[in-house]
């Protein structure tokens, strides 16, 4: 019999959720595939953890949808890359110590396993998650079979081991989440890593669990300024939602002597709002950029539906461009206002 440790990736290993940086990554080999980010957007007001985590997948499922092994490597590199600083240094040194005492380590996560497996590749560990169905090498589109998530944690631990042909004595468990328990139950040890704020309940949960604080200090970026700045971008994104869905005939005619210049209004009116936003989101640039994205490709969607208005990939695109311009615009002036400083 072996001895086993289970570890959970996002916000366990890692001090936060790493989705959003392979969702960036596999971006990039297709930007017109943004639309599969609505769902993972959406989730985001939903307490539901299991559905937050579903439409996560299914969102990572459109992006590599079509694609092979070979293809998404390079986005993984980087994935990994952009993980490795996100790594608590106490759990790798644990992982560490365990694999040099013979110890199995597993680490159980409901991210996709192709993703997680690459991100922890320097590690002496084996990985279990969520599995994407292929053909031909090919990824379909779709999640392959269940979702590696709570309750179902404990099932793909066993078929693991089943395969292997090993039996497992588990004798440690780490997470974060209360999703996790049944996970967490298997193990005689277990290791709950959260901050302060969130020991009372995990305590009531399982009281012989071990709480590891990891309470960090979060330095404010906001200024006096901040209120205003948001309050400004939201109401620039609700005049921009409203012009572009009334009637042609109702908005002011705009003489435009050059081509393309409804494109270039796209792109402006996207640029602006991207500057603007940077400046009152400062520590969410990512998320604040697909945002964008997003409402640009639903605004288009929305134009179809209204039956008046026409959809145009054109203007995604030129939508896309001002988006840049934006945040190119905002890293230039950050720039120069710290060397003004």
């Amino acid at each position: 019999m072996k001895n086993c440790v289970l570890i959970d990736f996002d916000g366990t290993l890692t001090i936060r959720d790493t989705t959003r940086y392979l969702i960036i990554e596999l971006l990039k080999i297709r930007p017109w595939r943004a639309y599969a980010l609505l769902p993972f957007v959406v989730a985001r007001f939903f307490r539901n953890e299991e559905s937050v985590q579903e439409r996560k997948n299914r969102a990572i499922a459109h992006l590599v949808c079509g694609l092979t092994d070979q293809q998404i490597e390079g986005p993984l590199q980087k994935f990994s890359g952009r993980i490795q600083p996100l790594l608590r240094q106490k759990i790798k040194d644990r992982i560490i110590e365990h694999s040099s005492n013979s110890v199995i380590v597993l680490v159980v996560t409901a991210s996709p396993e192709f993703a997680i497996k690459a991100s922890v590749s320097a590690l002496p560990v084996n990985v279990i998650g969520t599995g994407f169905s292929m053909k031909e090498g090919i990824y379909l589109g779709s999640v392959d079979g269940e979702a590696c998530f709570g309750s179902s944690k404990p099932r793909f631990i066993e078929e693991w081991c089943s395969r292997k042909g090993i039996e497992m004595s588990f004798m440690e468990a780490w997470s974060d989440s209360a999703s996790d328990l049944p996970m967490m139950q298997m193990a005689s040890n277990r290791f709950w890593v959260c901050p302060d704020i969130n020991a009372a309940s995990i305590r009531k949960l399982d009281p012989n669990g071990k709480l590891v604080n990891v309470a960090t200090t979060v330095v404010s970026s906001e200024s006096e300024y901040t209120p205003f700045l948001r309050w400004v971008f939201g109401l620039g994104c609700m005049v921009l939602i409203i012009l572009a869905l009334l009637p042609s005939d109702h908005l002011p005619a705009v003489e435009l002597h050059f081509s393309w210049g409804d494109k270039a209004l796209h792109a402006a009116a996207f640029a602006g709002l991207c500057l603007i936003g940077s400046w009152a989101y400062l520590r969410r640039s990512y998320s604040l950029m697909l945002g964008l994205l997003v409402l640009g490709g639903g605004i288009e969607i929305a134009q179809f539906a209204t039956g008046w208005r026409h959809m145009s990939f054109g203007d995604f695109v030129a939508n896309a461009v001002g988006i840049m311009i934006g945040r190119i615009a905002f890293l230039l002036l950050q720039k120069r206002r710290a060397i003004l400083n």
